[in-house]
């Protein structure tokens, strides 16, 4: 694709983004910052769910749902249920009023919709703010299908915070005839993610001109720690309206936190798509993104900031590898902004049917940082000098030999280093942190020596 097409594309996205952000009514700075989704008081009540039938009768879920007032807790840890699910009967759980809906740990209960329809709908307006949380209880099967207006949200949709813990969503899809996608399985205000999967999900809009964002999320600020996002599609009509195979964060910030963004698939922003203001901020530590793709631009994560210049991505300790995109288009990490850079691996993405070209693993106005690993940029940092023993932002451009994305230990999945890897050994640990991407039990620097990239091999 030509430059001139190019900066045209680019710009006409920065309009529909302005114009989509205004819709939204996202334009006030406050709903710009991180909400708190951590309730740090015991539940006013706990409501035990006794049955696992959906027939309105006492002791259902439903009817426990319904009885809840703000605060309460929906215990389901005592249910034994067939195949140990609850099947919906008679539509979406509405839940009115600020509600953590808990399971047992050992054995997460799967509450799925056999009528059709959304799982659940949080519509809470209680004060200072709505939120639902939800741990150990997994969510699957929930269909939003609209011929007028907006599909929000396959599973779940929250009018405030959602944070999932503990917990699955898979199997979802919102989809539209006539309007926006928006979250084929989340769509809230704030989403935290902790210890959960969010994967087989997918936003479809088969509108004209109308947009699928979020193929698993949809959210104004997104923070993932020790969770999965894999295998969500958004996809539109219109070829180049989907957005956010992964997650689309739409006016927010971004942050993850040990967490892998895997075999996404969006026409845009393969794995996440982050469009922000300049209040917005982006980091990514001990962080795998990897073979995710976009039909046209951005496979693994995009950056933007249609009316500002974007505050720098920070990406501490991460591998950014083996997504995709179109021809031109930068398939790794792309921003309209300054990256800062440390210890990490952009490597092995490709924008070209014979491989990668020149901005295939970084696009960016500027990098900053030390001791990372970048195959291919078009970022010409100040005062480095590839291939020489600097420690500039970029210190090789070797080919890092990661092994394929595999269950490495911890809660999710890594690229291993081969053992003549050149990321062996090179890195740094600036960040301080204890561990790898794998968490406890895996040291972040062993042998005296840090590795480059999400893994860090052990010692002996």
């Amino acid at each position: 694709m030509s430059t001139k097409n190019r900066n045209l594309r680019l710009k006409n996205l920065a309009t529909g983004l302005s114009a989509a952000l205004a819709l939204a009514g996202l334009q006030s700075a406050a709903l710009a910052q991180p909400q708190p989704t951590s309730r740090g008081n015991p539940p006013a009540r706990v409501l035990f769910a006794t049955s696992c039938e959906d027939d309105n009768s006492a002791g259902t879920l439903r009817q426990v749902v319904a009885d809840a007032a703000n605060g309460d807790e929906i215990n389901l840890s005592e249910l034994a249920c067939t195949d140990n699910t609850i099947v919906l009967t008679q539509g979406e759980l509405m839940f009115a009023h600020n509600a953590s809906l808990v399971g047992s740990a050992s054995q997460p209960l799967t509450i799925t919709n056999g009528s059709g329809g959304r799982v659940i709908n949080s519509v809470s307006q209680d004060r200072p703010y709505p939120y639902l949380d939800i741990a150990n209880v997994n969510i699957s099967g929930g269909t939003v299908l609209v011929d007028s207006g907006d599909a929000l949200g396959g599973c779940i949709f929250a009018s405030g915070d959602l944070t999932l813990t503990g917990s699955t969503v898979s199997g979802c899809m919102a989809s539209s005839s006539s309007g926006s996608a928006l979250g084929g399985a989340i769509y809230a205000q704030n989403v935290n993610m902790a210890s959960s999967r969010v994967t087989g999900n997918a936003a479809y809009a088969s509108g004209d001109f109308q947009p699928a964002r979020g193929g698993a999320v949809h959210t104004v600020n997104f923070l993932c720690t020790d969770s999965t996002l894999s295998g969500n599609v958004a996809t539109a009509k219109t070829a180049w309206s989907g957005q956010g195979g992964g997650a689309m964060v739409m006016g927010g910030s971004l942050a993850l936190t040990r967490c892998t963004i895997d075999n996404n698939i969006s026409a845009e922003g393969g794995g996440v798509s982050q469009f922000m203001y300049s209040e917005s901020t982006s980091l990514i530590e001990n962080s795998t993104i990897s073979g995710n793709t976009a039909t046209f631009a951005f496979g693994g994560v995009e950056v933007f900031c249609a009316d500002c210049t974007a505050t720098a991505v920070q990406l501490f300790n991460s591998t950014i590898a083996f997504n995709s995109s179109a021809e031109g288009y930068t398939a790794g990490l792309f921003s309209n902004a300054n990256v800062l850079a440390q210890s990490s691996i952009l490597a092995k993405n490709q924008n070209t049917t014979e491989g990668s070209s020149v901005n295939a693993d970084l696009s960016a106005t500027g990098l900053t940082g030390a001791n990372n690993l970048v195959m291919s940029s078009d970022v010409a940092p100040d005062g480095t000098m590839i291939g020489i023993t600097d420690l500039g932002p970029i210190i090789s451009q070797d080919d890092p030999e990661l092994l394929p994305l595999a269950d490495n230990g911890g809660p999710t999945m890594t690229h291993a280093l081969s053992e003549t890897s050149p990321a062996m050994y090179a890195g740094n640990n600036v960040a301080r942190f204890a561990t790898d991407q794998r968490s406890a039990g895996f040291e972040r620097s062993c042998d005296d020596a840090t590795d480059i990239g999400a893994y860090q091999h052990q010692s002996d």
